[in-house]
């Protein structure tokens, strides 16, 4: 897709939109919006943490620690409204 660079940029590193745009795959309960994140600077890297103690998983992350009887991970099938890409 065409599209300037600063949009995904945008998207990535705004955290506020997840829990009522995302509600259904990678967010949860909306109080996750207020844990705090943690940045810090390593040379030329930067390092986000947010630990999200104390919530249920969203949906899709849920579905994704989810394994069949075999060991194997859940097929993409089975997580209802994800996108996901299965190499």
């Amino acid at each position: 897709m065409k599209a300037d660079y600063r949009l995904l940029i945008d998207n990535l590193l705004d955290l506020t939109h997840v829990t009522y745009i995302h509600k259904n795959t990678i967010a949860g309960d909306p109080q996750e919006a207020l844990v705090p994140v943690s940045t810090a600077r390593d040379g030329d890297a930067i390092r986000v943490e947010r630990w999200m103690l104390g919530f249920t998983a969203p949906p899709m992350y849920d579905l994704a620690r989810k394994f069949d009887e075999q060991g194997r991970p859940l097929a993409a099938d089975k997580m209802a409204g994800a996108i996901y890409c299965n190499p």
